[in-house]
């Protein structure tokens, strides 16, 4: 019984060694084969495809960017201003008013005080005549903190909540147009409440585009004349 479990100890050692040889003389021949895929050289053991697959990424995108920038682009044949508010703090596209119209509309918002002799108001509003922000003695919860609604505090008290309303609504420039109550306390001190706030009641000036239209043609310059003088009877009669 000795021998035999001896003899069958040997055959399986053999048959382990034999089954090891063959598994590495696999490998080397499959690993000796040559392939495109394969990018760097791995021991077996530990394969790693996505490491490969991802340096083989990495060398497309390279070559792709390489011949990229060689190629010339093309600007953009349409441009779309994504920002409403751009002309306006760059001057463009303002409208114009007549000269004889007594409230102009050269402006982009334009602040508006109206006094009555009851009630306090003052709003903003666009080009188009469009309301964007407004506050008033008329309102219940700005009349029941006032003691009169006409008088100087409440005017200063409407100057403090438009700015504040224009301010949420993302406008901190604006301007005013007065001529008839410009001498009035009570405008005095709602423009007062109106800049502490932190709104400048001037916008910027308008730019005007070049004008190309007359670049091509050249107006020839007026040849001075020559200074008259008077001329004695007897140089008349020479030429006559």
């Amino acid at each position: 019984m000795s021998m035999r479990s001896g003899v069958s100890k040997m055959a399986a050692k053999n048959c382990e060694i034999i089954f090891n040889r063959t598994i590495e003389l696999f490998r080397r021949n499959l690993w000796r084969k040559s392939s495109r895929n394969v990018v760097f050289i791995r021991n077996l053991s530990t394969p790693n495809v996505f490491a490969a697959m991802s340096l083989k990424q990495n060398r497309l995108k390279d070559e792709n960017s390489s011949n990229s920038e060689h190629n010339l682009t093309t600007p953009f044949d349409t441009f779309i201003n994504r920002n409403p508010k751009n002309p306006e703090y760059f001057g463009y596209n303002k409208q114009r008013g007549y000269s004889t119209q007594y409230k102009k509309r050269n402006f982009f918002k334009r602040l508006n005080l109206v006094l009555t002799n009851r009630h306090i108001k003052a709003y903003v509003e666009d080009q188009h005549g469009k309301i964007l922000a407004k506050a008033s003695t008329e309102e219940f919860d700005i009349r029941k903190h006032l003691f009169k609604a006409n008088d100087v505090s409440a005017a200063m008290n409407i100057g403090h909540i438009i700015a504040d309303r224009c301010l949420h609504a993302g406008l901190n420039r604006v301007s005013m147009y007065t001529t008839d109550i410009r001498k009035k306390e009570k405008f005095q001190e709602f423009r007062k409440a109106v800049t502490s706030r932190g709104i400048e009641l001037t916008e910027p000036a308008r730019v005007i585009p070049p004008q190309t239209f007359y670049t091509g043609i050249s107006v020839k310059k007026k040849r001075k004349g020559i200074i008259g003088m008077k001329i004695n009877n007897s140089t008349k009669r020479k030429f006559t």
